[in-house]
């Protein structure tokens, strides 16, 4: 399965036929040989690559022979074998098998990009939350400072009959100063006159 999904990168990449690509393993290796069309549809010019671990190597190129790489292909293939590695050519069915596999990876891709959208809406849900909790803590302050502004004007307004009451105080005071000095002054009055009867 790994033999496949590396040929299929190769393949799709390098715009190669199915019957132009080997992929020959031995144990956990893989390398791949194939024949690469400059111009997809045209046979000529053409290259044969060989891939494994260390990287790729072009073996063969022909610029006008019809066939050439292919025959190389195939025989490097069976020279290949020859030395323990086993080589399959990758038929039309094994090409549909990795387009699938292409489809499914795609697939895997869009669900990974809904999870993130997911959890990205997840976020913003969470971020209204936070924002309606401010709100709502903003919502009691208010309501704490109305409180408070009526327990001042509940203050202010107390202050006010205490100023009240202290002006009715001083007025009823004066009243009684003013009774006091009148008293006073007829108590004088009536003083005076008697010395000035007694003096006649």
């Amino acid at each position: 399965m790994k033999g496949l999904i590396l040929t299929a990168g190769l393949a799709l990449s390098m715009n190669v036929f199915a019957e132009d690509v080997y992929t020959c393993t031995h144990y956990d290796a893989t390398r791949i040989i194939e024949v690469v069309y400059d111009n997809p549809g045209e046979l000529v010019p053409c290259e044969v690559k060989y891939t494994k671990a260390s990287g790729v190597q072009t073996l063969w190129r022909a610029e006008s022979q019809v066939g050439y790489c292919e025959e190389k292909a195939a025989a490097f293939a069976d020279k290949q074998e020859g030395l323990g590695w086993s080589c399959e050519q990758i038929s039309d069915q094994a090409m549909h098998s990795l387009d699938e596999i292409e489809e499914y990876h795609s697939t895997e891709a869009v669900i990974e990009s809904d999870s993130t959208q997911t959890e990205y809406d997840e976020e913003v849900i969470m971020s209204d939350s936070t924002q309606t909790e401010y709100d709502e803590e903003v919502i009691m302050s208010d309501s704490t400072q109305t409180e408070y502004d009526e327990e001042v004007i509940m203050s202010e307004s107390t202050q006010t009959e205490y100023d009240e009451e202290v002006i009715m105080s001083d007025s009823m005071q004066t009243e009684s100063e003013e009774q006091v000095t009148e008293a006073e002054v007829i108590h004088n009055e009536v003083q005076t006159e008697s010395e000035t009867l007694l003096g006649e």
